[in-house]
């Protein structure tokens, strides 16, 4: 795994409406960085519960929508991201390791997960889109403490020279550096403040580059989510959005157009530590005809 040094209604579930309008002011491109992706893992947890409550109203169920809510919130990890400090790689290049990023402790929870594909048979007509899903796992029951204090005690230059290969496929020259404070909450568990850090840089294609350094919140979604897209087109392109879940979900994480940064292809639109839907890559997905039924044996 690449990366690894590890109306606001009910269901808006504040994930459209959760970062004060002060933090655009003053926030540097690597806090942006940083902010989008964490909350594009909490957008994209939000989807399964959401899903899965469409496809119930498409059959005929009623759905309680104070439920849709509680399954949403026990689905999606929140974040709370303070003490940032940017700047550049140089300038730190000779700290110790440990005074960026902290190790999960022994036998304590870390939160772990990745990307899943809801599948989804639209009158026959076989779609999908993807989510992700995060858990705690048990840590480390054990360290060798020398093995530790070595890894920890490496300076930050030491650190990248050893940890590029694992984060990117090609060459990368790190320039910046993002440094915060992390607690992640989930379904009652609270990580508790921890050191984590974002490197950037640019490869050998002139393509910026991110190394992600949090070792305790989940390291695997917020790679996928910087690394790939996982734009919803067959979600908005199927009956599901017609459903009052999905159109009020869908409605509630829309995002400005001139918000969101050109990128190859559809992807999630992210902003100021705030992720959803395009306007315009919404507005042309619900204006497409849905597909017709097919006919049984695929006729």
């Amino acid at each position: 795994m690449k990366g690894t040094y590890l109306s606001c209604s009910v269901l808006a579930i504040c994930l459209g409406c959760s970062v004060p309008g002060l933090l655009a002011q003053n926030m540097s491109h690597e806090e942006e960085v940083v902010r989008n992706a964490y909350a594009k893992v909490e957008l994209l947890c939000s989807l399964k519960p959401i899903t899965q409550a469409g496809i119930s109203q498409m059959s005929g169920s009623e759905v309680d929508q104070q439920l849709i809510g509680d399954k949403v919130k026990e689905a999606t990890p929140s974040f709370e991201l303070t003490d940032f400090n940017a700047g550049k790689v140089a300038d730190i290049a000779d700290e110790p390791w440990r005074q960026f990023v902290t190790p999960p402790p022994p036998g304590e929870k870390v939160l772990w997960g990745g990307l899943v594909t809801l599948p989804f048979s639209d009158n026959g007509n076989l779609t999908q889109w993807q989510a992700a899903e995060v858990r705690w796992n048990p840590g480390p029951t054990y360290y060798d403490p020398d093995e530790v204090r070595r890894l920890f005690d490496r300076s930050v230059r030491e650190t990248i020279k050893e940890g590029t290969p694992y984060w990117s496929n090609t060459p990368v020259t790190y320039t910046r550096y993002a440094s915060f404070t992390v607690n992640a909450t989930f379904q009652g568990h609270s990580s508790g403040p921890h050191k984590a850090i974002f490197f950037f840089g640019t490869d050998s294609h002139g393509m910026e580059s991110i190394a992600l350094n949090d070792l305790i919140s989940g390291v695997q979604p917020l790679w996928d989510g910087i690394q790939s897209t996982q734009y919803p087109t067959g979600l908005l392109r199927s009956s599901l959005r017609d459903t009052p879940t999905v159109a009020s979900w869908t409605r509630a994480n829309d995002m400005p157009t001139a918000s969101c940064a050109p990128t190859k292809g559809d992807d999630i639109c992210c902003s100021h530590g705030r992720c959803g839907i395009s306007v315009a890559n919404m507005n042309r997905d619900l204006s497409t005809p849905l597909p017709q039924p097919k006919k049984s044996g695929g006729q």
